[in-house]
């Protein structure tokens, strides 16, 4: 019944062991010794009382003998909140999509002021689906550090996602000075925002920007090209289209 959540740090000056880890699997507690060239352990033992410890004796016939207790040190908060997420990013690197979510939502409970754990949230519950409770940790989020425009992105898209059009435009309208000109992103997902909501020629404007800034993206070219035609610039939504078809990023079809 015992679980330790990262490694222990322990001091291992004037001994045989270079590192002391332990790790949690399961039920069960490992710990990982990497010892000296050439030390062999002579006796190993767990021990309960006065509390519990291990009690390991090595030897090296290269060195000096070595008896002692190793006991673990204190961690700070800090230091457990960096375990925790690294323990949660590794497991998002095994693809445990589901367990690094659990955690996730912990964690963000525990330490709210962690916006890139609050981010990573935000991101895999919109992937699942589930929009509303991505909407609310994006909300507390903002709340609090309405300048992180991350969270104004994502916000964005689970507003489109739900049909809130309107608000996901005026939610990206009121943070344009913070997010910048260039922002290929933000240009994006605003011009889109324009082309849902029936206001062809804002979304053309974004369009064009986007394609000078990268002309051989056909995606903005045809973007450009719906957007003009859609708002009676047929002459002008031809030759985006043109423009279009001579790149070659995509299928010509």
């Amino acid at each position: 019944a015992t679980g330790i959540s990262g490694n222990i740090p322990v001091t291992l000056d004037d001994s045989f062991i270079s590192t002391l880890n332990t790790k949690q699997n399961k039920n069960n507690t490992v710990i990982m010794l990497s010892l000296l060239p050439g030390t062999k352990i002579d006796d190993l033992q767990l021990l309960d009382k006065p509390k519990p410890q291990l009690r390991v004796v090595f030897s090296n016939s290269q060195l000096s003998n070595s008896s002692m207790m190793k006991v673990p040190t204190p961690i700070s908060p800090e230091q457990q909140a960096e375990q925790r997420y690294q323990e949660i990013l590794e497991l998002l690197a095994q693809n445990k999509i589901r367990e690094a979510t659990t955690n996730l939502r912990l964690f963000v409970g525990d330490f709210p002021d962690n916006l890139q754990a609050r981010e990573i949230l935000a991101s895999l519950l919109i992937k699942e689906g589930r929009l509303q409770k991505a909407e609310e940790i994006l909300t507390i989020g903002l709340d609090k550090y309405n300048y992180y425009i991350p969270f104004v992105k994502l916000k964005a898209h689970v507003l489109a996602k739900l049909n809130k059009t309107t608000e996901a435009v005026e939610l990206l309208q009121n943070h344009e000075a913070n997010i910048g000109p260039n922002d290929i992103e933000y240009a994006a997902l605003l011009a889109a925002l324009y082309q849902q909501q029936g206001s062809f020629i804002q979304a053309a404007g974004l369009y064009d920007k986007l394609a000078r800034m990268q002309p051989q993206r056909t995606i903005w070219w045809v973007g450009l090209g719906v957007s003009l035609e859609s708002a009676g610039q047929k002459n002008a939504a031809k030759e985006a289209f043109q423009l279009a078809s001579k790149n070659s990023d995509v299928a010509p079809s």
